[in-house]
This record gives structure tokens, sequence and C-alpha cells, in this order.
């Protein structure tokens, strides 16, 4: 299995309680949808879960068989679950897979390439691509992933034309 494959859906984090639940934090629209997808971790051994909860923050608490105790569940601390591409929907107009935007050339409107997509970090308020450029005196920069910023996106030529915004306002701590 290549890694281009596989899409993350999932990743494991503390444990819930002392019978070997953890919490999960799924990247499905439905928490609980992750079931619905053949899920393996990151060297493609297949894994199984029970949604048992979920946590006043929206976090899945599951159950993986043979874990019965929280040092058992502390081991799987970290681990990501992914399915294979084919098993999911297909997107619609204007929306992408995280997975799809890692790795990405993030060029200009004229399409002179400036960098690529390190990360897609994900904080509640709105998705942040972690750019890093190729211009060794521009450090990475982390920008909100909006239309504004990032108006044409080629998934299959795994391209994103960067708009920068035309003012940013800088305050004094």
């Amino acid at each position: 299995m290549k890694n281009d494959d596989r899409i993350l859906l999932a990743e494991v984090g503390a444990p819930q309680g002392v019978r070997g639940q953890v919490r999960l934090k799924a990247h499905t629209a439905d928490p609980e949808a992750i079931l619905d997808y053949p899920l393996t971790d990151e060297k493609g051994r297949p894994q199984e879960l029970e949604i048992v909860g979920m946590t006043g923050q929206g976090m899945l608490v599951v159950q993986f068989p043979g874990v019965r105790d929280r040092n058992a569940a502390e081991a799987l601390k970290g681990m990501k679950l992914y399915t294979l591409a084919e098993h999911l929907p297909e997107t619609e107009e204007d929306e992408f897979y995280i997975e799809e935007l890692r790795g990405m050339r993030v060029v200009d409107a004229a399409g002179k390439p400036l960098g690529v997509v390190q990360a897609v970090l994900q904080y509640g308020a709105g998705d942040i691509l972690d750019i890093a450029f190729d211009d060794p005196l521009r450090k990475g920069e982390m920008v909100s992933f909006t239309k504004a910023n990032f108006p044409h996106i080629d998934v299959s030529a795994r391209q994103i034309t960067f708009t920068p915004p035309d003012e940013v306002e800088v305050k004094d701590e």
C-alpha cells in the first residue's frame, strides 16, 4: 500500500479511565462515521474499535480489542488511523480531504512556485495551512485556509494558488 493512497481519519488521544478506553479525534464530519471505513494504523495493520461514548469536547471514547487496562491504552496514544482513499465518498466542489492538501505545491496567481503545504492545522475556528516557502529568506507561514487566500485548488495537479492578503495588521504586545 502506498502512503499516497491513505487518508488520515482519526488520531488516538489519552486514555479515558482505567479499563483500556481511549479518546479518539475523528476527522469525519460525523465522528461516529469512523466505523463506516476499514481502518489501518501507520504500518498498514488493520484496526478495529468499538465506540463506547463521547467526551464533552466532541471526541469519541473507544475500546480496541484486547486493550483492557490504562497502561495498554496509554501505549496507543498518538496512533493515527487511516483508510484508503477509494473507500471515501467523492468530495463536493471546494471540499477537500486534509491529506490531499498536505504536500501540495503552493504557487502565486501567475503560477510561479512559492513553496509546499507542510501541514493543515485545525483549532476549531477554521483551518490553517502551514506553508514552507522555497525562498530561504522567507520563513514558514501559517495562513488561514480561506477562499480569498487560496482561490484555486487543483487536486489532480497537486497545486494550490496562494493570494496573500493585501494588508495584515500586526499589533505590538
